[in-house]
Parts: structure tokens; C-alpha cells; sequence
């Protein structure tokens, strides 16, 4: 029987035994990163989403351009309308200044 050698076959499972841990730990430890990783961007994702969301009700809230346009016409119509109570108010103003006036003229005259 030929005289086998121990101690090169435990050096050589020692190196593959240390090649395996080697590789189980990296792996174990991008696993863990890429977990990390997709938590990190499932986190953002949901603040996102939330934004949008507030967003999306804000825009909804927003006034249509038709919304808008029958606002327009009534600001329209209301200067219209002081336009012409302006110049109703203009000769009953003058009046009144002629009344007080004459009654100030009146009153001196006593």
C-alpha cells in the first residue's frame, strides 16, 4: 500500500473549505446590499407615490379653462355695471355740491 500523504489533502480541503466560505460570505453579504437596496428604493417609491397623489388632488382641484372663462365674463360684466353706476352717480354728485352750495350761501346771507 502506497503511503498517502495527509498532509497535502487536508491543506487542499482547508484551501477549498476557505474558497467556499469565501465565496458563501460574499454572496450572503450582496444579498443582504441588494435586500437593503430594494427597501431603500420600495421607500421612495412610496414617498413618490404620495406626492403624486397630493399632486394629483391639487390638479384636480385647479379651476377648468371654462371655470376660468365664466369667471372672466362676470369681472367683465361687473366693470360694465360700475361703469354705468359711475356715470349715474356723476350728475347726482354735481347736484349735490350745487344743494350744499346754495345752502352754505343761504346760511351767510342770514
Amino acid at each position: 500500500m502506497d503511503q498517502v500523504n495527509w498532509g497535502w489533502m487536508i491543506s487542499g480541503a482547508a484551501f477549498v473549505w476557505t474558497v467556499y466560505l469565501t465565496f458563501w460570505t460574499r454572496h450572503s453579504q450582496s444579498k443582504k446590499a441588494a435586500e437593503k437596496d430594494v427597501t431603500d428604493l420600495r421607500d421612495k417609491v412610496t414617498k413618490l407615490e404620495t406626492g403624486f397623489a397630493g399632486l394629483e388632488q391639487k390638479v384636480d382641484d385647479m379651476p377648468t379653462s371654462d371655470a376660468i372663462h365664466k369667471i372672466e365674463l362676470g369681472m367683465t360684466e361687473m366693470q360694465g355695471k360700475l361703469n354705468v353706476f359711475t356715470e349715474k352717480l356723476t350728475p347726482i354728485a354735481a347736484t349735490v355740491n350745487r344743494v350744499e352750495t346754495f345752502l352754505m350761501n343761504s346760511s351767510k346771507d342770514r
